[in-house]
């Protein structure tokens, strides 16, 4: 694997990483090779930086990859290893053991944390035990509502092409008021408060030519209320 010339320049290190594959044939070479891959591109990505999206996407990455190699066997068989005659359970028990040896006594870093979660979900799956949810594994705002503005565009008989003007725009302006988290994360009281300050926001924010392109021309939400807020009429409910 190439690595990144920013990551090489950062850390000072080589320009390629190598390493030698486990499996026994050339499809398991495949996907022990494409399972690296995926992990080292996450982990990448995370030490950059970047916003909250990049990172929660990373950890969805390796999750995705480790629960599916798991699920499948992909990961290996190690048969009476963790007091289990299952062979899948075995492998999956040692795949845990030797994330633990590598943490030692450190907490476990982001990616660390979605494999042994994708290990235990698989363990917990192939036992008929439903796995747990997970909020850093969801989706964020932006990427729920960039979903959910291109289903509504694809739906029969759907609205003028001004609503989803509207409904993109209300989308940005949440966004920009919540951050980047889980929908599911939302409380009524962030409604309110978001309703709120919608009341005292210059109604004419968005054409005062200072807004740009919009919300997303604010790099935070007290940016946008220092500029447009505190008004004696805002916006209406509407």
């Amino acid at each position: 694997m190439r690595v990144p010339r920013a990551l090489r320049q950062a850390r000072g290190g080589p320009e390629m990483l190598y390493r030698t594959l486990q499996a026994i044939d050339k499809r398991g070479a495949r996907l022990e090779a494409e399972a690296w891959e995926v992990s080292l591109r996450a982990e990448w990505r995370l030490s950059e930086g970047g916003d909250q999206s990049s990172a929660i996407a990373a950890i969805r990455e390796i999750y995705r990859a480790t629960l599916e190699a798991a699920t499948t066997g992909e990961l290996g068989e190690a048969p009476g290893y963790g007091e289990t005659a299952d062979p899948l359970d075995g492998g999956i028990a040692y795949a845990l053991d030797r994330i633990e040896g590598e943490a030692g006594e450190r907490p476990l870093t982001a990616l660390q944390s979605a494999k042994v979660w994708a290990l235990n979900d698989a363990r917990d799956a192939r036992a008929g035990k439903r796995a747990d949810t997970r909020a850093e594994l969801e989706l964020s705002f932006r990427e729920l509502a960039a979903e959910h503005m291109r289903l509504w565009r694809l739906a029969p008989g759907r609205k003028s092409a001004n609503t989803g003007a509207q409904k993109q725009a209300s989308f940005d302006l949440f966004a920009l008021f919540f951050g980047n988290g889980p929908i599911r994360t939302v409380r009524r009281a962030d409604a309110s408060r978001f309703a709120d300050a919608l009341r005292e926001l210059d109604p004419n924010w968005a054409r005062s030519g200072k807004a740009g392109s919009g919300a997303a021309n604010f790099p935070t939400w007290a940016a946008l209320l220092r500029q447009f807020g505190g008004q004696a009429e805002g916006l209406s409910d509407a």
